[in-house]
Parts: C-alpha cells; sequence; structure tokens
C-alpha cells in the first residue's frame, strides 16, 4: 500500500459511547489502508469517552489522530461540520459512529470505488451487518442489512436503503452541498440525497460496516422523529428539485413514511397514539397529502382495524 494513494479522513462521531468506543477506534486504527488520518469529534462526552480517546492517542504514536473535543454540546450534525471542513484533510471522507465500527479493509474497498469508478461518483455505500450485545457482553452478528437498490436520486428519495456506516464521500462534494444540515434529525440522509441530486454514486457488494443495535441511545430509535424528519426531508427535497421530483412522487414518498410508521408499529413506541399520530400528520401535511384524497384515506385506513377509527379519519380529511 502506497501514501501516494489518496488521504482518507475516518471520522468518528463520539458522544457517551465509551462500551462501543474503543472497538470503534480499533478498527479505525488497524485499516488495511495506510493513507489515513483519524478524526475524533467527541461532541462533550459525559462518560468516560474522553479517557478512552486519550489512552487511543498515547497507544498509536505514528498515526496521525487529531481529537477534537468539545466544552459543550452542539449536536450531531454540527460535530460532524466542524469535524470535516475544520479538521480533516483528505480527499475522501469515512464517517462512523462510534457505537459501530469498520471491516478492516472498510477504507481500502471503499476509496479503491471512488478511485476506480469512470463515472466519478459522489459517494459509495456498501453492505453492513447488525449486531447486537448481550447482558455478557458477547456479540451476535444477526443478519445484512442494506443491500443494492436502484442507484438513482429517485430511487433514493423513495427509500432510504443506505447504511450510514458503510458510507464514504468526497470531502469536496461535502462541501459544494454544505455539508450536514443542523436543523434536520437525520442529516446523513439529507446529505445523501442533495449529492445524489447533482452526481452519481454507487454500491460495493462487500460488507465493510457493523451498525449497533443494543445501542439505546441511537437516533434511529427515536421513532417519533425519524417520522417527522423522513417526511421533512422529502418535503425539502421536492422544493429544491421540482424539475426531477413531481408532486405525485412526493405525495407517493409521504405515503410510504407513513405507511411504514404504522405497518412497523413504531408508533407503539412514541408519546402518542396513533390516531394522535395521523391527526398530527394531517395538520401539518394536508395540501400535500390531501393531493390525491380517496387514494391517500384509501391507503391510511389499512392501518386502522376499527371500523369507527376508520370513519373518524374520513371526517378529519374532508
Amino acid at each position: 500500500m502506497s501514501n501516494d494513494l489518496p488521504l482518507v479522513s475516518i471520522v468518528v462521531a463520539s458522544y457517551n459511547n465509551a462500551k462501543y468506543l474503543e472497538e470503534c477506534l480499533e478498527s479505525a486504527a488497524n485499516q488495511t489502508y495506510i493513507n489515513i488520518e483519524i478524526i475524533i469529534a467527541d461532541d462533550c462526552s459525559t462518560d468516560n469517552s474522553r479517557e478512552i480517546i486519550e489512552k487511543f492517542i498515547v497507544k498509536y504514536p505514528n498515526k496521525k489522530i487529531v481529537p477534537v473535543l468539545h466544552e459543550k454540546n452542539i449536536g450531531a450534525c454540527a460535530n460532524l461540520n466542524i469535524a470535516i471542513l475544520n479538521y480533516a484533510t483528505g480527499d475522501f471522507v469515512k464517517v462512523i459512529d462510534s457505537d459501530d465500527y469498520l471491516s478492516l479493509d472498510a477504507v481500502e474497498v471503499l476509496s479503491k470505488e471512488l478511485c476506480q469508478n469512470p463515472n466519478r461518483p459522489a459517494f459509495v455505500y456498501a453492505k453492513s451487518l447488525v449486531f447486537v450485545n448481550d447482558l455478557n457482553h458477547k456479540k451476535s452478528i444477526s443478519h445484512t442489512s442494506l443491500e443494492k437498490e436502484v442507484l438513482s436520486f429517485k430511487g433514493l428519495y423513495f427509500r432510504n436503503y443506505i447504511s450510514a456506516c458503510t458510507v464514504m464521500f468526497r470531502r469536496s462534494v461535502f462541501v459544494e452541498v454544505g455539508g450536514y444540515d443542523n436543523g434536520i434529525y437525520i442529516g446523513d440522509y439529507y446529505l445523501w440525497l442533495r449529492m445524489a441530486a447533482k452526481y452519481q454514486f454507487s454500491f460495493v457488494d462487500k460488507v465493510v460496516g457493523f451498525y449497533n443495535a443494543s445501542n439505546d441511545n441511537s437516533i434511529s430509535k427515536n421513532y417519533e422523529k425519524m417520522l417527522a424528519a423522513n417526511i421533512q426531508i422529502r418535503l425539502l427535497i421536492y422544493q429544491q428539485n421540482k424539475a426531477y421530483i413531481s408532486v405525485q412522487d412526493l405525495y407517493r414518498s409521504i405515503l410510504v413514511s407513513f405507511g411504514g410508521f404504522f405497518v412497523n408499529t413504531f408508533y407503539q413506541t412514541c408519546t402518542f397514539s396513533k390516531l394522535d399520530a395521523f391527526k398530527i400528520l394531517i395538520h401539518n401535511y394536508r395540501e400535500i397529502l390531501t393531493y390525491n384524497k380517496k387514494s391517500f384515506v384509501n391507503c391510511c385506513t389499512r392501518f386502522f382495524i376499527n371500523d369507527k377509527l376508520k370513519k373518524i379519519i374520513k371526517k378529519i380529511i374532508k
């Protein structure tokens, strides 16, 4: 492996994941791809993450490791923006959350695709495996997640099929589109869509990342905010790309998000009931969801077994 290859910045997003952090950092330090720098962006962790970071730096004195340690919590997107825009110097950027970890050849596999693909994709993603740590801290790998889908902007718009722990992107494109949006709960999905609206992206049929499904602090566990963010992102992307995304596309994509919310019974973990969730959605997005009123009613009422609730819904939508 030669240092003539592009520099890759591995950016570790750290926040209160001390029990997983060491494994994440070790996976970054022991990559088969040599020309890397490791940026550790800690968003004011209150556990012993800082201690682990300090020991890690001492353990690898010959590696370029840059700690970015915030003294107040600024949020996930702001934390990453500062790390990438102000500290990362690589041509390519690989972000990894501190509760996940990488295969040892992840950087080699992903950077090779960015270098050799003649279409010069803005970013590349691959397969991931989901793991769970039980009470005895024994790891079990459960299944492969999010394999290849249609590699198109519109396909990604309808469904987020990309596993965040597998993505590598060009820093130049990240800068061009403005980085992560600090006001978006699912910052990575919104970033990928803005990149995909301008450039191609690609897929590598190989497992390069391991996603932690046992961490209760993960943002993906807040289903209420996830649903709201998915709808918000689809509205924003529609407004920015009306030449490519029709109102029918917007309508369909929101139905997919809304339908998945109930089909997977995510609402049961939220602070409001199924009917309350429906009322909130109608109140906020009435103009879009009533684009085809009859179709919308038919779609949504399938998720409500009780006939009384179906009548209430039909009354709300009028």
